[in-house]
């Protein structure tokens, strides 16, 4: 769990805290001709300042195409990765891609 803070904290860090701003608020950011930003000197590559995307329930239930009532409840029997931070439930969506993965193989097998 405390990897899955880290990656949140470095996306922060990077200023992709959201839609509010929160985070980056105050530093200037600039973008070089490929895209990359550039802070205080230093050049940060979008794909590596944050390399595992870090999804809340409602993007899960969206992604996964249903209700957001079915993620909290394959949440809360375990059956989903997902960690807790602070009260709210946050997924990887690197595990949720391999959990889909699994599932397949599992329901081909039948």
């Amino acid at each position: 769990m405390v990897a899955h803070k880290a990656a949140a904290m470095q996306c922060r860090a990077a200023g992709k805290s959201g839609p509010t701003g929160v985070g980056g608020a105050g530093r200037r950011r600039l973008t070089g001709a490929d895209g990359a930003a550039q802070e205080g000197g230093f050049e940060l590559n979008r794909q590596d300042a944050c390399p595992q995307t870090v999804m809340t329930l409602h993007e899960v239930a969206q992604f996964l195409r249903c209700h957001e009532s079915t993620v909290y409840r394959l949440t809360k029997r375990g059956e989903i990765p997902a960690f807790r931070l602070g009260s709210e439930w946050r997924f990887l969506r690197s595990k949720i891609e391999q959990w889909i993965a699994k599932c397949h193989q599992g329901a081909m097998g039948r």
